[in-house]
């Protein structure tokens, strides 16, 4: 496993970038409460290596805190060193100790899965946010602003729906879903540009909907044994089955198949609830411990 300071490159401001450049949001630090800027980094680092502390070990892996904290730190502040935080953005020390909570929630069991990781990163995605609203043209992820409740990202697009192609970089946010709101990211406006708002039901980001790519509208997803094209369009516990060959006969239909637990045989990772078949069988988790984050090896 990577070492993990992923999400800091969507929430960690390098010490370059003077915080007087800023507008900050949240109080005073306070163990569990809103955290300063300029102890994010050290922070984090804590709250992973407090928890490797005991995983590595148990994985039979030497571990060094001193070594771990250094490193981990780093990592943090390097990891948006090539990036320029916008005149006008802010950071939310609140959203900041909820990210760092997450992360030590993360390494706590010693493993993890896929949907763990994804819901790590956006916590963390909250931290940082720009003065860009929806719609307005972008350079990084860093200019757009966050609404409560949403996901903003600096969409790249290109179009030739107006004849002459045309391209550039605009904020989306992406909102909790509903039945018939338009979605995915190939959706071109009148003009060939994204539209500004979407909802996040598309890639697996909604329980109960699923991004229809022909009408690009959220619609809901179709039980166990219902026909399917693919398994984005299944609820989430079911995958995609294709029809058994016709041996001359006329083709099958697929149809939504539950997904294997743990343990179960597997071809391949989404015939699994976890969503990751390794050597034949299904399991979810992947071990936090590795030679890398031990020993960044």
């Amino acid at each position: 496993m990577r070492r993990m300071a992923w999400p800091l490159v969507a929430l960690v401001s390098a010490a370059a970038c003077a915080p007087s450049a800023r507008k900050a949001q949240g109080g005073a630090a306070a163990e569990g409460g809103a955290i300063p800027e300029s102890e994010l980094a050290s922070r984090y680092a804590k709250a992973m290596c407090d928890h490797l502390a005991g995983c590595c070990p148990a994985a039979g892996l030497p571990f060094d805190a001193g070594v771990c904290l250094a490193r981990f730190e780093k990592d943090a502040n390097e990891s948006i060193a090539p990036a320029v935080l916008p005149a006008g953005a802010h950071y939310d020390a609140d959203a900041a100790a909820a990210c760092v909570a997450k992360a030590a929630a993360f390494v706590s069991s010693c493993r993890y899965s896929a949907a763990s990781e994804h819901e790590f990163a956006t916590v963390c995605q909250t931290v940082f946010s720009g003065p860009k609203q929806p719609g307005e043209p972008c350079n990084t992820n860093f200019d757009c602003a966050r609404p409560a409740g949403a996901i903003a990202h600096c969409l790249s697009w290109a179009s030739t729906a107006m004849g002459a192609p045309k391209s550039g970089k605009v904020c989306q946010i992406e909102v909790a879903p509903k039945a018939g709101d338009v979605c995915g990211a190939s959706l071109e406006g009148p003009d060939g540009s994204p539209p500004p708002v979407v909802g996040a039901c598309d890639s697996g980001k909604s329980d109960t909907l699923t991004c229809q790519p022909e009408s690009f509208s959220c619609v809901p997803r179709v039980a166990v044994g219902a026909a399917c094209v693919r398994s984005d369009d299944c609820v989430t516990s079911a995958f995609c089955q294709p029809p058994p060959p016709a041996n001359g006969g006329p083709p099958g239909v697929a149809k939504c198949a539950a997904r294997a637990a743990d343990g179960k045989s597997c071809a391949s990772s989404d015939e699994c609830v976890g969503k990751s078949c390794r050597t034949g069988l299904c399991a979810s988790f992947k071990d936090v411990a590795s030679k890398d984050t031990c020993q960044g090896a």
